[in-house]
């Protein structure tokens, strides 16, 4: 296990609660990718819950401002009664590159999810896809069992990088929390037990959601990431890299990125 002082996602998703209010400054950011938007979202509405607005700063880039248009960010953050600046989406993007950004309220937006990410993987292995498709029924679904909060999903296919990313956010319990039965130590040790065969269910078969996952994007040569409190994690097949730093993301927030053919 090697250990890195911050993570920069963490510290990107700082928001800062002043007179009744909680900002967040993103002016700087030059790239954005789903699991920013997710997690945006899931702070926006967790302010929300505890009555407090919620503002949004920047981005300054237009490109980076445009794309989180389109991928609706400004129309979630206008349902949360949020303050942000970002232009109002004209063109919807190209049908089956990406997942816009949406509050998982049933099974149907977690299919849509598990739907597209089975489209594009489905041309490297139908098998893995298939399983990887039935593991994502599943995190998604938990998000919003366990975490007692709203929960936000969105993929996008990154063409220069070839690659597919997902993310899933709440910002609900976290891991910490949900997990206090195995008593973990601290909030890295949740992740440890979430991504381990451990779970905090009695019946067999239960709460192997994000191992099962793991396992079929690892099959993918595909990595993932999960933040959660004070502590974050990327997994990839052959090691973990833990970080941690003094930016919180209170919910739980996991991206996942899959190599996609040329």
């Amino acid at each position: 296990m090697v250990s890195v002082p911050a993570d920069p996602l963490l510290g990107q998703l700082r928001a800062r609660r002043r007179d009744g209010a909680v900002s967040m400054d993103i002016r700087r950011l030059r790239f954005v990718t789903p699991a920013h938007l997710v997690g945006i979202a899931a702070k926006a509405h967790r302010a929300r819950e505890h009555d407090l607005e919620f503002v949004l700063l920047g981005p300054d880039d237009d490109d980076v401002a445009r794309y989180a248009a389109r991928m609706r960010l400004g129309e979630v953050l206008d349902s949360l009664h949020a303050s942000h600046q970002l232009p109002r989406r004209r063109a919807r993007n190209r049908r089956g590159h990406l997942l816009e950004i949406i509050q998982i309220d049933s099974e149907a937006e977690v299919d849509a999810l598990a739907n597209l990410v089975y489209e594009k993987v489905s041309t490297t292995s139908r098998r893995r896809a298939a399983a990887l498709h039935k593991s994502l029924g599943e995190v998604g679904m938990n998000v919003a069992q366990h975490a007692e909060a709203a929960g936000f999903l969105a993929a996008q296919t990154m063409p220069n990088l070839s690659e597919l990313r997902l993310a899933v956010g709440d910002g609900g319990r976290g891991l910490l929390a949900t997990l206090a039965p195995l008593r973990p130590l601290d909030d890295s040790d949740a992740i440890d037990l979430a991504l381990s065969d451990a779970s905090r269910f009695a019946k067999p078969g239960r709460g192997r959601g994000l191992p099962t996952t793991l396992d079929a994007i690892h099959d993918l040569r595909g990595s993932v990431y999960i933040a959660t409190g004070s502590a974050a994690m990327h997994v990839s097949r052959t090691k973990r890299r833990r970080r941690e730093g003094s930016a919180r993301f209170r919910g739980t927030l996991f991206e996942a990125r899959i190599p996609l053919p040329h």
